[in-house]
C-alpha cells in the first residue's frame, strides 16, 4: 500500500481535510475500528492533535459508543467504519440513533471511483448509500477533493438539524488521498433553531390557559437542560402535572413536586392489557401539551391511553403534529424556543397544583430483589445510566427517579438489546 507522507510544507490530502474539519466543529472523540479503506483517516488522525480516537472490537460498538456519546452530551457523536461490512456491521446502531432522534456522524471510505457500484470486483464492493437510506437521514459522498469542506460541513451539521439524527458519510479511497486544492474557508454557523410563529404561540397560550387541570407531557425533545428547565417553569406557572415519555425520562426531575414519571405505573410484555396501569389523572385531565413527542407504542401502551378533551402539541417535526392524536394546536418549531415565547404569554403567577400528591403503592421490583432502592441511594444526582432492554430497564423507566437531564440512555424506540454496553463505552 503507498504511503503518504504530508509535512507542514506539502498540501494536506483529502483526509486530513476531514479530521481538520472536524476538529473546527468541535470534534474531540470519534470512535472507530480500523479498515482499509479508510487507512487514510486513521493516518490523518494520528496527524492531527485535539481529537482522541477510542478502539472498538466491532463497528457495532463503535456506532452504539457514538451513540451513547450523543445522548450524554447532546452533541454529535462520530464514529468510523470500513466500507461495506463494516458500514453494514453498524446498520443496528445507526438504525437505534435514526428511531430515536441521536445526532450520529458515521464516516467510512468506499472503494476507489472507477470501482463504483456491485460486481466491479473491488475488496468491499457495495451500494452502503442506498442500503442505510432507510435508517439515516442524509447520505453524502465526497467525490472530488474540491467538495470536500463543503460536505463535511453539510453531513457534520446535518445530524443536528431540525430532527436530529444519523448522517453516513463515505470517501472513495483514492479521493481520500488526493491533495486538497485550496485552503478551508471558515466554518458555517449552525442554524439548527426551528422558531415558532407569534400566532401559533398566541393561539397555544389561550388554549393552555383556559384549561383547569391540564398535563404536561415531555419527549426526548425536551431533554436538554435548557428545553427541561422552561418545561418545569410551564408546569409550575399552569399548576400541570408532569409526565414523560420513554425517551423524555430524564427530562423532568423525578424529584419536583408536580413529576408524575410514566403515563404508567406497570406494563405487560406486549403493551396490550395495559388500562388497569395507566395514571387517572389522563382521565381526569381537561387539556394536554405534548412537547417533542411521538406518541409511540411503548409510551402509550399501544395508544390506549385515555386522552384528555383537549391537545396541544409543539415538535420540530411537522409530520408529527396530529400524526396519532388530532390537536387543537400545533406548533412546528424548537421546543426550547416554544417553551420560552409561551411563558412570555402566560400569566406571571402560578397556579395551585390540581393534581393530589402522589399516592404511595407497592413499587414495580423483580421478584425477590430491591436493585433500585440501592442503586439510587448509592449513586449521586447526576449519575449516567445506560439501561438495556431488560426486565429491570423497563421497571427502571418506570420507578427508578433522575434528576438530570441526559443521565438515563435508553434505546426508547429502536428496542435494541445489545445497545448497553456501547452507549455506556461512549
Amino acid at each position: 500500500m503507498e504511503v503518504i507522507h504530508v509535512t507542514a510544507e506539502s498540501s494536506p490530502t483529502v483526509a486530513d481535510a476531514i479530521i481538520r474539519r472536524l476538529r473546527e466543529h468541535g470534534v474531540r472523540h470519534v470512535f472507530g475500528y480500523p479498515g482499509g479503506q479508510i487507512t487514510p483517516l486513521y493516518d490523518a488522525l494520528y496527524r492531527t492533535q485535539g481529537i482522541r480516537h477510542i478502539l472498538a472490537r466491532h463497528e457495532q460498538a463503535a456506532g452504539f459508543m457514538a451513540d451513547g456519546y450523543a445522548r450524554a452530551t447532546g452533541n454529535p457523536g462520530v464514529c468510523l467504519a470500513v466500507c461495506g461490512p463494516g458500514v453494514l456491521n453498524a446498520a443496528t446502531p445507526l438504525a437505534t440513533s435514526f428511531t430515536d432522534s441521536i445526532p450520529v456522524l458515521m464516516l467510512s471510505g468506499q472503494i476507489p471511483i472507477k470501482g463504483r457500484g456491485l460486481r466491479s470486483g473491488f475488496y468491499h464492493e457495495n451500494d452502503q448509500l442506498s442500503a442505510c437510506s432507510t435508517f439515516t437521514k442524509l447520505q453524502v459522498r465526497v467525490e472530488e477533493p474540491g467538495a470536500v469542506f463543503r460536505e463535511v460541513d453539510r453531513a457534520y451539521m446535518a445530524t443536528m438539524d431540525r430532527r436530529p439524527g444519523p448522517v453516513l458519510l463515505e470517501v472513495p479511497l483514492d479521493v481520500l488521498r488526493q491533495p486538497v486544492p485550496a485552503p478551508a474557508p471558515p466554518v458555517p454557523l449552525a442554524n439548527t433553531l426551528m422558531p415558532s410563529r407569534p400566532i401559533d404561540i398566541t393561539a397555544l397560550a389561550e388554549l393552555v390557559g383556559s384549561w383547569c387541570k391540564p398535563l404536561l407531557l415531555a419527549g426526548g425533545g425536551v431533554v436538554s437542560p435548557y428545553a427541561s428547565q422552561l418545561f418545569v417553569q410551564v408546569a409550575e406557572r399552569l399548576g400541570a402535572a408532569m409526565f414523560h415519555t420513554l425517551s423524555g425520562k430524564s427530562a423532568v426531575p423525578g424529584d419536583h413536586p408536580l413529576a408524575r414519571g410514566l403515563p404508567w405505573h406497570q406494563a405487560t410484555s406486549d403493551l396490550t392489557s395495559m388500562g388497569p396501569f395507566f395514571s387517572p389523572l389522563f382521565s381526569e385531565a381537561d387539556g394536554m401539551l405534548a412537547v417533542g413527542c411521538r406518541f409511540t407504542q411503548a409510551s402509550t401502551g399501544s395508544w390506549t391511553v385515555p386522552q384528555p378533551p383537549a391537545l396541544a402539541q409543539i415538535d420540530i417535526d411537522e409530520a408529527e403534529l396530529g400524526r396519532h392524536y388530532p390537536v387543537k394546536v400545533g406548533v412546528h418549531a424548537d421546543a426550547a424556543d416554544a417553551l420560552r415565547a409561551l411563558l412570555a404569554k402566560l400569566p406571571g403567577s402560578r397556579r395551585q397544583p390540581w393534581a393530589p400528591p402522589v399516592t404511595p403503592r407497592a413499587p414495580w421490583r423483580l421478584p425477590g430483589i430491591d436493585l433500585l432502592g440501592t442503586m439510587r441511594r448509592l449513586l449521586p444526582r447526576d449519575a449516567i445510566i445506560a439501561a438495556d432492554i431488560t426486565r429491570l430497564s423497563y421497571i427502571m423507566l418506570s420507578e427508578f427517579p433522575v434528576y438530570e437531564p441526559r443521565t438515563f440512555l435508553h434505546p426508547a424506540e429502536g428496542g435494541v438489546p445489545e445497545s448497553n454496553g456501547g452507549d455506556s463505552d461512549g
